[in-house]
């Protein structure tokens, strides 16, 4: 089992990207690094995340589903999402669970309560997807454990 190493920041970790959407690691990585624990999540845990065969193309661009089948997570920061290397801008990205908000819009005052069992679709505005598979890392933020890259292959 393929283990990541992820670490779990103060709150001043991600508060310095607020409205503006996440970076792989937001804040000042370097003043984060000395207040984080290092905790160690198997990449099989996060790939659960992804509910398989729902990445497609629609009118809109591309779309696939999460699930949260692990714990209750709380996001405070969404983005970048990469599709196949090529890193997607957060502005372009939209959440839909119970209501729909630009992966922008999340933060530590507006985060996005995912308890177990809830499912997010990702809607990203972009071209479609050429047929067949594609690999995608979706960088977030968690609230419980910090920085986390939910990373999964499918085909359009």
């Amino acid at each position: 089992m393929t283990r990541r190493a992820i670490a779990i920041p103060q709150p001043a970790c991600y508060t310095a990207t607020e409205g503006r959407g996440a970076a792989p690691y937001p804040g000042n990585v370097a003043e984060c690094t000395k207040e984080m624990r290092v905790l160690v999540i198997p990449t099989a845990l996060l790939r659960r995340f992804y509910v398989e065969n729902t990445l497609r193309n629609t009118d809109q661009g591309v779309e696939f589903r999460l699930k949260n089948r692990v714990a209750p997570t709380t996001l405070v920061a969404v983005g970048p999402l990469e599709i196949d290397g090529t890193v997607v801008p957060s502005e372009r990205v939209m959440l839909q669970a119970s209501k729909t908000r630009s992966a922008v819009a999340v933060g530590s005052r507006q985060p996005l309560q995912l308890p177990m069992g809830r499912s997010l679709t990702v809607k990203v505005a972009i071209p479609p997807l050429a047929r067949g598979s594609h690999h995608l890392r979706l960088h977030v933020v968690t609230r419980e454990v910090g920085p986390v890259v939910i990373e999964f292959s499918d085909t359009v």
